[in-house]
């Protein structure tokens, strides 16, 4: 386990290849002057190890300084590099130097320091209490039978220093695996630069999860999801069960297409980098008779959710949106505002609610028309009893207007569609969405005489 970590820089030097040797000498202290740790534990140091003329005698000296074993009764302090195994692995070295640590912890055994024939004369090890083994050693054992601790320096051409304190960790303690059975499988989603390329991935991972447990994969579909880069070609499946997901994923593996009735879609993403995410919710003119059904019948989580809505609704409106999402689509009416629009926010706020939690979260939310409530409650400037109450007040005026008149779109100059607008008193402009694009509303009969009027003009209405 990681017990302390440090990081200095050198500040300005004489070159870029004659290190700090006080810095380094702070950063090792700025860690083990802490009481909290006891500097007598650590058995082994893994050095930066430049083996430069100046490098090396100026790391040992500050290592010695904080950290050896000058005390009679102490024998001195193991210290060693990976550098004679590996040679210079620049911005890679610290990890080969942890990874050489965690293997010394774990096998309780310090490799010799390979290739070392002559011991530098520029360094006095014996004073220092350092030493440095030629042969595999046992790691040296706590008298009060404490873990066994070690450290690693490693340091980078620009100055910075950085050091890590790790502790023998004896026991790990024993993770029960969930129930396969009571796992839903996750999204799978993986992304290759080419669809060849992304057929060849799937292939991959059909013969890796092929035989896998409901856990192993969706913790293959978590590494997926978090730990990949998202390449331009992504291949997504999401299935009720394993059995389909894989179904899916390996037909597409072997055909490199979709099937309609597997639960896979393909999507090719030109965008550069991660970007943000925004919700955008649709106003009226996106219903459809039956919207909604297939979640109710399949998502728990959104039949909650239209309950929690229902709560403050149904008082309101006297009926419940649950019941009217689980009606037959051919007893739908849509064309009412009072139920279209109460519908629509609905379903919106129920999608957000399933995105959020599957991790999906938006930097930014924008509404159009009846869209705005959702909108606003989606980014908390409406409580959800708020929002309810402004959609079922909005769609229950609305209502009342149904066959009142009508409305249209205009793309004409605005001098020339106010001249029209003076011979028709019934209508008014009621958006104004661009210099030469309105939106009236009115009189039925004013607004349809209007329309040959603005053919003549050569403009449409």
């Amino acid at each position: 386990m990681i017990r302390a970590t440090g990081v200095n820089s050198d500040g300005r030097t004489s070159g870029i290849a004659l290190p700090n040797g006080e810095a380094q000498r702070q950063l090792l202290a700025s860690i083990y002057d802490d009481p909290r740790v006891d500097r007598r534990r650590i058995a082994y140091v893994e050095a930066h190890g430049t083996g430069t003329a100046a490098g090396d005698p100026i790391e040992t000296r500050s290592i010695g300084q904080v950290l050896g074993h000058t005390a009679e009764d102490e024998a001195p302090l193991w210290i060693g590099s990976v550098k004679g195994n590996l040679g210079h692995l620049e911005t890679g070295s610290g990890m080969a130097g942890l990874a050489k640590v965690l293997n010394v912890l774990e096998h309780q055994q310090i490799p010799p320091n390979i290739q070392l024939k002559k011991p530098n004369p520029k360094i006095d090890f014996q004073g220092l209490g350092l030493r440095v083994p030629t042969a595999n050693e046992p790691l040296p054992t706590d008298s009060k039978g404490r873990p066994a601790m070690a450290c690693v320096n490693s340091f980078g051409f620009g100055g910075t220093n950085a050091h890590v304190l790790l502790e023998e960790s004896r026991s790990c303690p024993s993770v029960s695996p969930e129930e396969p059975a009571a796992q839903d499988p996750l999204p799978l989603m993986i992304s290759a630069k080419s669809m060849d390329s992304l057929q060849a991935l799937a292939c991959a991972y059909a013969d890796r999860l092929r035989e896998a447990d409901p856990a192993d994969y969706n913790r293959t579909a978590a590494a997926c999801a978090r730990q990949r880069d998202r390449l331009p070609y992504v291949l997504m499946i999401h299935g009720k069960t394993l059995a389909e997901s894989l179904e899916a994923l390996c037909y597409f593996a072997k055909e490199g297409t979709l099937r309609d009735d597997l639960p896979a879609a393909v999507e090719h993403n030109t965008l550069s980098g991660s970007g943000k995410t925004a919700f955008v919710y649709s106003g009226n003119g996106s219903q459809w008779a039956g919207m909604g059904a297939d979640l109710m019948a399949n998502s728990l989580r959104f039949g909650e959710v239209i309950d929690e809505i229902d709560a403050y609704f149904e008082p309101l409106a006297g009926w419940r949106i649950r019941d009217y999402l689980l009606k037959n689509p051919a007893d739908w009416a849509l064309e009412k505002t009072e139920n279209a629009q109460p519908l629509l926010f609905a379903v919106q706020v129920g999608l957000t609610v399933l995105l959020r939690e599957s991790g999906v979260k938006a930097d930014a939310v924008t509404g159009h028309s009846v869209g705005e409530v959702a909108s606003a409650w989606a980014c908390g400037a409406l409580t959800l009893s708020e929002a309810v109450r402004v959609i079922y007040e909005r769609s229950a005026l609305q209502g009342k207007m149904y066959g009142s008149g009508t409305m249209a779109a205009a793309k004409l100059k605005e001098d020339v569609l106010l001249g029209l607008l003076k011979e028709k008193p019934g209508v008014e402009i009621a958006g104004w969405n661009a210099p030469d694009n309105f939106t009236l509303s009115g009189d039925a009969d004013q607004i349809d005489a209007l329309k040959a009027l603005g053919q003549r003009s050569g403009r449409s209405l």
